[in-house]
């Protein structure tokens, strides 16, 4: 298959929003609850859609147009600071969520967008990148570099928490 990797523009929100969910679902449920998921869903598409405005937003698309994926990374604190720069010198790129199609999983997608995150945070002159990683995902992020640390916690609204993991990886230097 024969795939198209760019910029995601603001004219790939509607349907974005229409997979996201979806895609979320299917690969969340050995990790989290479904009523966790929803409510992780209507907390977590704003501030990630927002980011596409800011350049660092991928869409992975099929030869026939489909987006299949989607992923990206951020040089901004996250809210409520979100619009304040992190320093490369002393801070990591944030690399964000990486969502894929379920009819296209384990078909390396993942790893072309982290790949991309990754080349452009280090073209921006970081030398770190972090993440948050489900439980389940820490394998996978392990056999690409990133060190897991202790698992946090996250609440949400609702007194719902979502358990993460902080992973870091040095990057090569720019």
């Amino acid at each position: 298959m024969s795939l198209h990797l760019r910029l995601a523009t603001p004219e790939d929100v509607p349907g974005l929003l229409t997979r996201l969910p979806e895609w979320t679902r299917a690969f969340a449920t050995p990790d989290y609850l479904p009523a966790h998921v929803e409510i992780a869903l209507r907390e977590a598409f704003g501030p990630t859609l927002h980011r596409i405005g800011l350049g660092t937003w991928y869409v992975v698309l099929a030869t026939t147009g489909e987006t299949i994926a989607c992923g990206g990374w951020s040089r901004h604190r996250d809210p409520p600071q979100a619009d304040a720069p992190r320093d490369p010198e002393r801070e990591p790129a944030r690399i964000l969520c990486a969502f894929i199609a379920p009819d296209h999983a384990r078909a390396g997608l993942g790893a072309v967008l982290l790949a991309r995150c990754e080349s452009e945070a280090q073209q921006a002159g970081f030398s770190q990148g972090e993440l948050l990683s489900t439980p389940a995902a820490v394998p996978l992020y392990e056999s690409y570099g990133y060190i897991a640390g202790e698992a946090t916690r996250r609440r949400l609204p609702g007194g719902i928490e979502l358990r993460l993991v902080p992973m870091q990886k040095m990057l090569s230097t720019p």
